[in-house]
């Protein structure tokens, strides 16, 4: 008698299936719902953190010197980065989870929907009654001949709205299979991909864009960078390129429009783009020499940017540009008493008409002078001979009394010289979020707003048989089944 070998086939000693179970341990954990709300729950307390947490954007320089006397919160900060929490790496990483767990429970449950709707079950059987959940379920004998209850149950179920596919016939059995709203079993999905999007928009935005601030004066300053601060203080020059062209951006006015009581009501910035790096010096050549070509101008306000080669140019704050201010002078002849009134910045000469060789140039201002109010220091020069005076505000005819000269100098007031703040951003994932945020509102009303309705009718006998199923919003279909039924003169 044989006996039985010890050995065994190559493919009897193939490996246990066994070993594939971290695999579908790791899918599983991916499609969970606990891990869905346990994400949104970070997620939220994220929001929460980075809306209180650090609220002024101090950079991690400027926490470590308040928290010297708390190493351990000072490693807190380090550590999760609460000083920048939103491009945080943990913060991060909940975004890539909650996409993953989206991607996850999509692929997990989408074929089974698609199966549902492109191939659907158009035999009522009576396998098939016992298993529809809903009370939509008839059975009644009418007399008339099965071509008649056909076309009767077509036109009826037509008039409803309902898409009738073609009748089949089995064993002397007619099955007839109607549907409306299929595509309301992807309102779900469409959601779950315009969340793909506003999280794809995110990180993209997250890792390619920047965000960075120039401080320009009006009258002619100009940039060719923008300052980018860093999560941990630091800053660094950006320049500003077009497909590896150099641009500047220069602000040739700037008007601050107040109320009666003097608070700033709205400023607004006029902004050229000009091809090529910035004039030396940092301002435009007043001389009519530019010879830089302008790419686009166009005043901007508060939310109303310039958009340039995938950049948005803000107005983001204004401040006084003292080195640049105007001071408003006259000129009075003491004989005729005629007046020449001049606006002159910092170091610009001015003279009476028709008489070149004496310059006046403002050298100083001083706010309250001595107590005696507003005043500017102004450098007289006649060839060789120089005289310096101050001339006050509040006391026009000061000068010509106490100085004796063929003309008076009289000061008005300063008018001051403003530089305008401006916030330069890329965002590339800006078309994502869009795009997603519009495909949300369209998959929630999909998934809410229509439901995918089924009819079926099995004619054998003279009897018809009608049954129907709602995925969602069960009471308002049945309505709809009830009125079908009694057109169809079907009976309980």
């Amino acid at each position: 008698m044989a006996t039985a070998s010890a050995e065994v086939s190559e493919w009897a000693s193939l490996p246990d299936a066994a070993r594939f179970d971290w695999l579908e341990q790791t899918w599983r954990f991916f499609c969970s719902l606990r891990l869905t709300i346990t994400l949104l729950i970070l997620f939220a307390l994220g929001m929460v953190a980075g809306t209180f947490v650090n609220p002024q954007n101090a950079p991690m320089s400027v926490i470590e010197k308040a928290l010297a006397s708390r190493p351990i919160e000072v490693e807190a900060y380090r550590f999760f980065q609460l000083y920048d929490l939103f491009h945080s790496w943990w913060f991060t990483l909940v975004l890539v989870m909650i996409a993953l767990n989206l991607v996850a429970c999509t692929i997990e449950r989408l074929p089974r929907v698609a199966l549902t709707v492109l191939h659907p079950e158009r035999q009522l059987t009576d396998e098939m009654l016992r298993g529809i959940r809903s009370a939509n379920k008839l059975t009644s004998t009418i007399a008339a001949t099965e071509d008649e209850l056909e076309r009767k149950v077509v036109a009826v179920a037509g008039a409803h709205g309902f898409k009738v596919h073609p009748v089949e016939t089995l064993g002397g059995v007619r099955y007839v299979f109607a549907e409306s709203g299929w595509w309301a079993r992807f309102g779900v999905w469409v959601v779950h991909a315009s969340l793909l999007l506003i999280l794809a928009g995110g990180l993209i935005g997250r890792f390619g864009g920047f965000e960075g601030t120039i401080t320009l004066p009006e009258g002619g300053g100009e940039a060719d960078y923008v300052d980018v601060k860093l999560s941990d203080g630091s800053v660094y020059k950006k320049p500003l390129e077009n497909e590896g062209r150099r641009f500047s951006v220069r602000c040739d006015a700037f008007r601050l429009k107040q109320f009666k009581n003097g608070d700033p009501r709205a400023f607004e910035s006029d902004l050229t783009v000009l091809d090529g790096p910035m004039a030396e010096g940092g301002r435009a050549p007043q001389d009519g020499s530019e010879k830089r070509r302008t790419i686009l101008a166009q005043t901007i306000l508060v939310n109303h940017p310039l958009r340039y080669a995938g950049l948005s140019v803000y107005q983001a704050t204004y401040q006084q540009d003292g080195q640049h201010a105007h001071a408003s002078v006259a000129l009075k002849n003491k004989a005729t008493g005629e007046v020449k009134k001049f606006t002159v910045g910092p170091g610009e000469a001015f003279t009476w008409p028709g008489q070149p060789g004496v310059k006046y140039v403002v050298e100083d201002y001083d706010a309250d002078f001595s107590g005696l109010g507003p005043a500017v220091q102004v450098l007289r020069a006649e060839g060789a001979k120089h005289a310096s005076f101050w001339v006050f505000a509040r006391d026009a005819d000061f000068d010509a009394r106490n100085r004796g000269d063929k003309y008076g100098l009289q000061f008005e007031k300063l008018e001051p010289a403003y530089a305008t703040g401006l916030q330069i951003a890329r965002d590339p994932g800006v078309p994502f979020v869009y795009s997603g945020c519009f495909m949300l509102f369209f998959g929630l009303f999909i998934a809410f707003a229509t439901s995918h309705r089924r009819l079926w009718a099995r004619i054998e006998g003279g009897k018809v048989t009608l049954a129907g199923a709602a995925h969602r919003n069960a009471p308002a279909f049945e309505r709809v089944f009830t009125d079908l039924a009694a057109e169809l003169g079907v009976t309980r």
